[in-house]
């Protein structure tokens, strides 16, 4: 909408030649109304056969070869913020510690495994609220923390590659500070104090 109301070039490929206001602007509603007119009727792929179509009969464009560079590909990769790679990783450190050195585990709080490794919990974090973010970056912070640190002399946990990846996470997205010497963890990010002591 802003194109059309200010941009010349518009103007001129639209052949609004009405210099007023009201020759240059749609209402919001109406282009809404007419998507979705279009979009019901099944106008909109006709609508695009034809203009391109058209362009390609100006331009003198052989459709029947294609650019082999111009192919768009989109990553399969899946984008996780802060709280799903925390999550991530602490459930596979979790999953390992219980399989490979279950006595280790069995000394953990059990609200660890509630909530990193039991379906109910691992929901909860799939449906973080926005208003809560704050709150389960903080859990997960503080729980990622506790583990590093929990187990960061133990050689038989310290090998393992969820330890390692468990470990360099913290380190990449925590600050440790000393604070009346206790530590204290803060996201790197967000400086805020997201738990002190243990």
């Amino acid at each position: 909408m802003r194109q059309l109301a200010f941009n010349t070039e518009w103007h001129y490929a639209l052949d609004l030649s009405d210099e007023s206001d009201e020759g240059k602007y749609v209402c919001l509603r109406t282009l809404w109304t007419m998507r979705q007119l279009l979009a019901e009727k099944k106008l909109d792929r006709l609508l695009f056969d034809t203009v391109t179509k058209k362009l390609a009969s100006v331009f003198c464009v052989d459709t029947s070869k294609q650019r082999l560079d111009s192919v768009h590909i989109t990553s399969d990769m899946r984008r996780l913020g802060r709280i799903g790679i925390f999550v991530r990783v602490i459930t596979g450190f979790l999953t390992n510690l219980k399989r490979r050195e279950p006595k280790l585990f069995a000394t953990l709080d059990t609200s660890f495994g509630e909530r990193y490794l039991s379906s109910k919990g691992q929901s909860v974090f799939s449906m973080v609220k926005p208003s809560e973010s704050d709150r389960t970056l903080s859990q997960v912070t503080e729980d990622l923390f506790v583990l590093v640190r929990r187990f960061e002399k133990a050689e038989a946990v310290a090998s393992m590659k969820t330890y390692s990846l468990l470990s360099r996470v913290f380190s990449e997205q925590c600050n440790v500070v000393m604070e009346k010497g206790r530590e204290t963890v803060w996201g790197a990010r967000r400086r805020r104090s997201v738990r002190s002591g243990r």
